[in-house]
C-alpha cells in the first residue's frame, strides 16, 4: 500500500482501542498478581518480581526481533503468530493449582 501521509482514522482508532484494552487487561492482572502469587501459589519475592515483570522482560526481547519479522514477512502473519503465542502462553493460568489449605 502506498504512502499517502495521511493516517487513516479508522484503522488508527482499531489499533489505538486494542492498545487500550490490552493494557487495562495487563494493569488489571498486575494489580493482582502478586498477592495470587504469594498467597495461593505460595512464592515468594523473586517469584513475584518474575511473575510482574514478564511482560516487560519479554517485550522488550522480543518487538524488535517481532518488527523485524513483520516488516519481512507482513503484520497479519505476525498478528496471527503473536495471538496463538499468547494462547499457549496463558495455558498454565489454568493448570496452576493453590498451594493454600483450606
Amino acid at each position: 500500500m502506498p504512502a499517502t501521509g495521511r493516517i487513516r482514522l479508522p484503522a488508527y482508532g482499531a489499533v489505538l482501542a486494542t492498545a487500550v484494552t490490552c493494557y487495562a487487561a495487563l494493569g488489571a492482572v498486575l494489580r493482582v498478581a502478586p498477592g495470587y502469587v504469594t498467597h495461593s501459589l505460595g512464592g515468594g519475592a523473586v517469584h513475584v518480581g518474575l511473575a510482574v515483570g514478564a511482560p516487560s522482560i519479554t517485550g522488550a526481547l522480543l518487538r524488535p526481533l517481532g518488527g523485524r519479522w513483520a516488516d519481512r514477512f507482513g503484520a497479519r502473519p505476525m498478528v496471527v503468530i503473536g495471538a496463538g503465542l499468547m494462547a499457549v502462553g496463558i495455558g498454565p493460568a489454568f493448570t496452576a493449582r493453590s498451594r493454600r489449605s483450606s
